[in-house]
């Protein structure tokens, strides 16, 4: 956790509060390798909420973030056990601008960091769940048709 996050405070106590666990935070693998960037997740009805932060300073309030939803109904992934990392795919380094992109294995898929940075202190980050196979799988009926459905839906 960043000395900035304040774990169990939230606006409204009435309101449920999402539990956020730490997965990953430095890494000789890290697409920066700094204590300024944390990888959180919480479980949410149907899957797991991911977080990425970015910390300008050691001591500053959290500068930017990324979040997206990874599907996984029944909660079979366990992110202590299976030590996620993110794993470099590219980065760029030219005049006034870094962009760099990486991934991390998850259930059913990949999570995809985009990081974007100029020379003027200007930080974009996005997140996005890309699965690992297909969302539509065409069939042939047996008139020869094409008939789509989602993987592992009943007909």
């Amino acid at each position: 956790m960043h000395p900035t996050d304040t774990p169990g405070k939230t606006e409204n106590p009435s309101e449920p509060r999402l539990d956020w666990h730490l997965i990953q935070m430095r890494d000789a693998s890290d697409i920066w390798c700094t204590k300024r960037d944390t990888t959180q997740v919480a479980a949410v009805e149907g899957g797991w909420l991911f977080r990425f932060r970015h910390y300008d300073g050691s001591q500053s309030a959290m500068s930017t973030q990324a979040l997206t939803f990874v599907p996984d109904p029944l909660h079979r992934w366990s992110p202590e056990q299976t030590k996620p990392h993110w794993e470099r795919l590219g980065s760029t380094v030219a005049m006034g601008y870094n962009d760099r992109t990486a991934r991390m294995a998850v259930p059913g898929g990949w999570v995809y960091l985009s990081a974007f940075a100029t020379r003027g202190g200007n930080l974009t980050l996005s997140l996005a769940f890309g699965p690992a196979e297909p969302l539509c799988v065409g069939m042939m009926n047996e008139a020869g048709n094409d008939k789509r459905r989602i993987p592992d839906t009943p007909e």
